[in-house]
């Protein structure tokens, strides 16, 4: 899982010998962040890796309540010191840290519970590299007491995103072979005379359903989920230019961007695409020009002219070992290589009803290449 793992030393500050004792008293933070070695591809064929550009560590008493924060110096948080932040109460108990985000009001982080609660609009989550981060889980990590005398006081913890992605890398139109006749028993074969092999189509832009709108500081949605009703689209996401498609060299066609479709999106429910494309061209046996097709709903649809939306199903349309069950999981990325279709998905509108077409996903931890940070 993308990590970013912390150690915490809350070394004394004491001059004199004598004045060194066990406990907390008021004290030196040194945080140390180090991050382990991955690559997460954003353009086709690109690494790229998390960058903390800014970020607040939050030091609370055993009831929860914050009683000193210090921002990240990341030039110092970077070097094999770190970065030192003096002035830290006999009485701290946890730590909890946030960056990449604006820092909360002073009424926000008064305490754990009102810091955790912060709400955070997804649309404000657009790159991938800046994510923003906060205790993996979240939860605030405990401070443990030195061991002995002169010793630190200890705490590790991993900050993680907190929130998810998904990206696609293609559409394939496919034929609908292996399908049902619409007699509901005979499967349909390159020789039955409902056959039908798409030859052409142009996306024309990828739309995402089931999402929402706000996630927290601790990770947690916020707000309701948005969904797609009447041919409304919710924002939409990654390269939206005309593309399209060619020729795969196996026969069949497939748009692809010039790298991936992707929308960051919180770790909840699970989100969907609508993909809408135009100019669809198909054949049927003996590659015959096809001008008209049935849907899955029994509708005749004219392809000249029209625009189609793909949608995914309403029920969970993810499949493979590593697919979601009930809920994007934080700090992952959900990645389809390619979301195939055939004449039965077109539907003039985003279909509300659940459809049957499901994708592959592979599962890649949102981890960055290896950067140490101290705050």
């Amino acid at each position: 899982m993308l990590a970013v793992a912390a150690l915490v030393s809350l070394g004394l500050a004491s001059c004199a010998k004598d004045d060194v004792k066990t406990g907390l008293g008021t004290d030196v933070l040194a945080l140390r962040i180090n991050t382990p070695a991955s690559r997460v591809v954003e353009t086709a064929g690109a690494s790229g890796q998390i960058q903390v550009n800014s970020g607040f560590v939050y030091i609370a008493d055993a009831s929860g309540t914050i009683i000193h924060e210090a921002a990240l110096n990341y030039a110092d948080a970077t070097s094999t010191t770190g970065q030192l932040i003096t002035g830290i109460p006999s009485n701290s108990s946890s730590v909890y840290i946030i960056a990449n985000v604006s820092k909360p009001s002073d009424t926000d982080a008064a305490t754990l519970t009102s810091l955790k609660s912060v709400s955070l609009p997804i649309t404000g989550q657009t790159n991938y590299k800046s994510v923003a981060l906060a205790n993996n889980g979240g939860t605030e990590a405990t401070i443990a007491a030195p061991a002995s005398d002169g010793l630190p006081a200890t705490v590790s913890l991993t900050i993680a995103p907190l929130i998810s992605r998904v990206e696609l890398s293609g559409v394939l139109g496919k034929d609908n072979a292996g399908e049902l006749a619409s007699d509901g028993t005979t499967t349909i074969t390159s020789a039955h005379a409902e056959y039908v092999k798409i030859t052409g189509f142009r996306v024309k832009g990828v739309f995402l359903t089931s999402y929402y709108k706000e996630f927290t500081l601790s990770g947690a949605s916020s707000g309701s989920q948005e969904n797609v009703t009447s041919g409304a689209t919710s924002f939409e996401t990654g390269d939206l230019a005309n593309i399209s498609a060619t020729n795969n060299g196996s026969g069949d066609f497939v748009a692809r961007p010039a790298g991936v479709w992707a929308q960051n999106v919180v770790a909840k429910g699970l989100p969907r695409f609508i993909i809408k494309i135009s100019d669809v061209t198909a054949t049927g046996v003996g590659g015959s020009a096809v001008t008209n097709i049935v849907n899955k709903a029994g509708e005749e649809l004219t392809l000249s002219g029209a625009e189609f939306y793909l949608t995914m199903s309403s029920t969970n349309p993810y499949s493979g070992a590593q697919a979601p069950s009930t809920d994007f999981a934080r700090g992952k990325i959900y990645q389809i290589a390619e979301l195939e279709f055939n004449s039965s998905h077109l539907f003039t509108l985003p279909a509300e009803e659940s459809l049957d077409l499901k994708v592959n996903v592979t599962l890649q931890d949102w981890s960055p290449a290896p950067v140490t940070g101290n705050l």
